[in-house]
C-alpha cells in the first residue's frame, strides 16, 4: 500500500495548522523532507477532523520511514522524526502516545513493553501479508512444497520480493492466518528458522 500523506479538505494556516504548502508537500513522497521542516506538523490539534488528518499523515510517515530503513522498532522517545533541531519543533509526548495508539489502532504496530516506551511496527498488516504470500506461492508454482520460515525471508525463490528479510514475528503471524484458512499448516523444526510450511 501508498504510505504518502494526504490532506483532504482546505489546509489552514499556521494559527489553525495546516498551511497550503503543506498539502502539495504531503502528497510527494519526493519532498517528504520538504514536510517534516514545515513547523505546524508538530502540533496535533484539539479540532477532531483536523487531528484525524494529522494522525493519519504521521502513521503514513511512520510507515513510510521504516519501510524504507527496514527498521522494526519505534522508540516513542527517540524516534528520529518525532523532532526537528533545525526549526525547534518536536512533538509533545503526549502528542507521541496519541500518534502510537493510533498506529495500533490501525493494526500497525504493537506495544513491545509495559512502559509503552517501545514499538514493534508492522508496515504491512499480517493479513496483507498473508494475502500477498500465498499469491506469491501460488504464482510461482511452489503449492504443495515445503518452504522454511528462513527460506521465506532469506531464500533465492523470494529474493528480491517483499518477504526478503520481513520480520519474523509478521510473517509467522500471516502463516497461522493461512493455517486458520485452511490454506497451510505449520511443521517444527530443530531451531525456529528451520520450521517447514507447506501451502495448499
Amino acid at each position: 500500500p501508498s504510505h504518502s500523506g494526504i490532506i483532504h479538505g482546505k489546509a489552514r494556516t499556521s494559527r489553525g495548522i495546516l498551511a497550503p504548502q503543506a498539502e502539495e508537500m504531503a502528497t510527494s513522497g519526493a519532498r517528504e523532507a520538504e514536510f517534516v521542516h514545515f513547523p505546524p506538523f508538530y502540533t496535533l490539534q484539539p479540532v477532531v477532523g483536523v487531528r484525524e488528518r494529522q494522525l493519519r499523515l504521521w502513521q503514513d510517515l511512520v510507515l513510510k520511514w521504516h519501510h524504507e530503513h527496514n527498521e522494526t522498532f519505534l522508540s516513542v522517545n527517540e524516534w528520529p522524526l518525532f523532532q526537528n533541531p533545525s526549526i525547534r519543533r518536536s512533538l509533545k509526548a503526549e502528542d507521541r502516545q496519541m500518534v502510537a495508539q493510533y498506529l495500533i489502532r490501525n493494526g500497525y504496530a504493537e506495544w513491545e513493553d509495559d512502559l509503552r516506551a517501545r514499538l514493534r511496527i508492522m508496515w504491512q498488516k499480517p493479513a496483507d501479508v498473508a494475502a500477498s504470500l500465498y499469491q506469491f506461492v501460488k504464482d510461482n508454482d511452489m503449492l504443495n512444497t515445503v518452504l522454511t520460515v528462513y527460506e521465506i525471508s532469506s531464500g533465492e525463490q523470494f529474493e528480491g520480493s517483499h518477504f526478503e528479510n520481513m520480520d519474523e514475528t509478521v510473517l509467522r503471524r500471516a502463516i497461522a492466518l493461512l493455517e486458520e484458512e485452511g490454506k497451510a499448516t505449520l511443521f517444527q523444526g530443530n531451531t525456529s528458522a528451520e520450521d517447514g510450511v507447506k501451502f495448499f
